[in-house]
């Protein structure tokens, strides 16, 4: 299940645990920076240790489903892909104005 959004941090930061080929923890990873760093981080201990699904694509898929996982499939941080989507929860997954002068953001 991938996340509404990359751009806001979920309740917790990013949080990773990744397992060796036997399915125990290799390592575990936290984050409150950027998503793209974090996966990155990622992807360079898959590849400096040979660990399987070192691309980038499957990190990312990993993570989204990982971060999903552990909050629970919260509507409010991650998209149920089986559902269909409605327009009031693709326009909870667009930016809000700033508070001030309604501005959009970029």
């Amino acid at each position: 299940m991938p996340l509404l959004t990359t751009k806001t941090l979920p309740p917790g930061g990013w949080a990773y645990a990744q397992l060796d080929a036997s399915g125990r923890l290799f390592k575990g990873f936290r984050a409150s920076g950027p998503f793209d760093d974090f996966c990155k981080e990622i992807l360079n201990v898959r590849l400096g240790n040979n660990l399987p699904n070192a691309t980038l694509d499957s990190v990312v898929a990993d993570v989204h489903n990982s971060q999903c996982l552990r909050l629970g499939n919260d509507p409010r941080y991650c998209v149920d892909v089986n559902r269909p989507a409605t327009a009031a929860s693709i326009a909870a997954s667009k930016p809000k104005g700033c508070r001030t002068c309604g501005g959009r953001r970029a």
